[in-house]
């Protein structure tokens, strides 16, 4: 019996030498081989969309969303539906909206870890679209904008200036009249006017007094009237030239008191109305004080420019730079594991050749992308050149066209070259404009004045960025462009002015060159604007500041002048009362008519005493001759 089940084990040992397949394990094999297909069908595409979309949201820090994606492991070919980026600044944008793309990995590459793609597409590329919902994430907080908010500062020393122009301050200006130093002058000059008044008041009526001249006019009349009969009157002919002689020594002797009162009035008047020139003076001083002067220069166009088209520009700038930063924090550390190496190779007849040989290959590298799509109303195509994880590889270059709607003319361009080397990147990119509406300059961009630009302008823009510096240079060239100010930002008066002005521009040209210079103790900035419109500017500011000036102190001239006039006005009734020279002229006046009257019948006594003697004496040579 042992011997039998020796046998039969022996046989059954060399039969399962013999089997070459074990059919039982091919059904666990099928399955497993069956789960991975079917997973990587099902689930492949998914997970790396999933992945794709992780890892780009959390470079972005807002959502980025691919609609689908699709691989195939048969050519190694990649197809993306519906890409939303969104801008993490304005979650309810999209930096840009991708259509579909489409490439294909090379495999030997691929095998070794590294995705070299030949050519790749990009088509239906939208630029700044709406987001149907927005994109921030919400277990984050809101991440804080790159770009500096508009200062706007520089107009307020307008806004000052026009505050300084108030008419309800006036009075508060001014002061009270009692604090003006030329009315306290004034006020001393009044009493000293009202005592020089009382000394005069008493002197007058003693001086103009011409009683004691009544009795020598009486005699004088008398003997107007009296007819005389010569020779019989002639001793009451000399008598009559004896007290007329009397008369004009009284006379005349009035006459020099009344000149002499004269005389002195006139010193008092002299001295007093001096007085009040320097009160006036002081008046014209002090109100000189209150004045603005419209030659000072409050503030210059060029600040004006600054808080309108510069911070804006800036603001912009800085924008747009945040941007380019943000692109840049997309790529990986320059490695620069790509040297370029020159190698020598010998050929016939001794000579030798150089040629160039690429180093390391980049981990990532996509010879060609073929863009299109739409940026607002224009159609924009081109080609993005050695894209790579590693810019010291190739140079990046790009050459991007924008047309019109109509794909009729050119619009834009966008040309530039990134490349990598040890010590960073080095960028150099111009995109040019042609007749582009402005209102995309200040889109996004606070401005405290500025509501916005109206008009379309060439505009020229070049990005350099160095290890040292990243500068951008801005032209702009425009026609017929207006700046829309914000209601209520400046003066009605003010806003009025520099509507008329900025609304009227025929011909615009600014420049911006903004620079940051990087270094170890942080960036520096600097910023130049120069602009066509700060001479015209500045001849309206000019003409708006002397207009506004001249009427601001003619209201304040008059008002001064007015407060003054009342407080002086007692002394100046005083001053005007203060002269009588009238007086004392009448009484003059009277005396003089009074030795005229005397003067005139002495002359016409000696004329008939001087005829009454020559006939005598002409008698006396008469009888003479009868007795010889």
């Amino acid at each position: 019996m042992s011997a039998v089940d020796s046998n039969t084990s022996s046989e059954i040992v060399a039969a399962k030498k013999v089997r070459f397949f074990r059919f039982s394990a091919l059904i666990p094999f099928a399955l497993i081989t069956a789960l991975l297909v079917g997973g990587y069908l099902l689930f492949f595409d998914r997970l790396v969309k999933r992945g794709l979309e992780a890892s780009f949201t959390a470079i972005n820090g807002a959502k980025v969303e691919i609609g689908s994606f699709d691989f195939s492991l048969l050519d190694t070919s990649v197809k993306t539906r519906g890409i939303q980026w969104t801008n993490a600044d304005a979650p309810t944008k999209n930096l840009f909206e991708i259509g579909a793309t489409e490439f294909t990995l090379q495999p030997n590459p691929l095998s070794v870890g590294k995705f070299v793609v030949t050519r790749m597409s990009v088509s239906d590329l939208r630029l700044g679209t709406d987001r149907a919902q927005s994109g921030a994430l919400p277990a984050k907080e809101p991440k804080a904008s790159d770009t500096a908010p508009a200062s706007g500062g520089t107009l307020e020393s307008i806004e000052a200036y026009a505050k300084g122009i108030d008419y309800q301050a006036i009075a508060s200006k001014i002061g009270q009249p009692e604090d003006i130093p030329a009315v306290r002058m004034g006020k001393e000059l009044e009493a000293k006017v009202q005592a020089r008044s009382d000394l005069w008041k008493q002197r007058l009526p003693t001086v103009t007094n011409l009683s004691d001249l009544q009795g020598t006019s009486d005699e004088i009349q008398a003997i107007a009237r009296r007819k005389y009969k010569l020779p019989d009157d002639l001793a009451q002919l000399r008598k009559d030239l004896d007290t007329l002689k009397n008369a004009r020594q009284q006379v005349q002797a009035k006459q020099d008191v009344l000149k002499q009162a004269r005389q002195d009035l006139q010193t008092d008047l002299t001295e007093l109305r001096t007085a009040y020139a320097q009160v006036n003076e002081l008046r014209e001083a002090k109100l000189k004080d209150l004045l603005i002067d419209p030659q000072g220069d409050l503030f210059s166009a060029s600040n004006l420019l600054s808080a309108l088209l510069g911070d804006s520009l800036v603001d912009s700038a800085r924008q747009y730079l945040g941007y380019y930063e943000k692109f840049k924090g997309y790529l990986p550390e320059q490695k620069q594991a790509a040297d370029v190496k020159v190698v020598q190779r010998e050929r016939a007849h001794g000579t030798t050749v150089d040629f160039v040989r690429a180093g390391t290959l980049p981990t990532v590298y996509i010879g060609q992308i073929d863009l299109s799509g739409t940026s607002g109303s224009s159609s924009l195509s081109g080609t993005v050149l050695n894209a790579s994880s590693d810019l010291s590889y190739k140079p990046l270059l790009i050459n991007v066209d924008f047309r019109d709607a109509q794909g009729k003319a050119d619009v834009g361009t966008l040309r530039g070259s990134m490349s990598g080397s040890k010590e960073g990147l080095n960028s150099n990119i111009q995109l040019t404009l042609r007749q582009s509406p402005l209102q995309g300059l200040s889109k996004g961009v606070s401005n405290q004045y500025l509501a916005g630009l109206d008009g379309k302008a060439d505009i020229r823009a070049t990005l350099t960025d160095t290890p040292q510096a990243l500068a951008l240079a801005l032209r702009i060239e425009g026609r017929n462009v207006g700046l829309r100010l914000k209601p209520g930002s400046v003066g009605k008066d003010m806003e009025g002015m520099l509507s008329a002005v900025l609304t009227q521009i025929d011909l615009l040209t600014v420049d911006l060159d903004y620079v940051q210079e990087k270094g170890p103790q942080g960036a520096r900035t600097s910023t130049r604007l120069r602009s066509n419109l700060e001479p015209l500017l500045n001849a309206r500011l000019r003409a708006y500041v002397a207009s506004q000036v001249a009427k601001f102190n003619g209201e304040l001239r008059a008002r001064f002048n007015a407060e003054v006039d009342q407080a002086l006005a007692p002394l100046k009734q005083q001053l005007d009362g203060f002269d009588q020279s009238g007086t004392l002229s009448a009484a003059l006046g009277d005396a003089d008519k009074l030795d005229a009257a005397r003067a005139k019948l002495e002359a016409e006594l000696n004329q008939k005493l001087k005829a009454e003697e020559n006939r005598f004496k002409s008698k006396a040579k008469d009888k003479l001759k009868s007795l010889l």
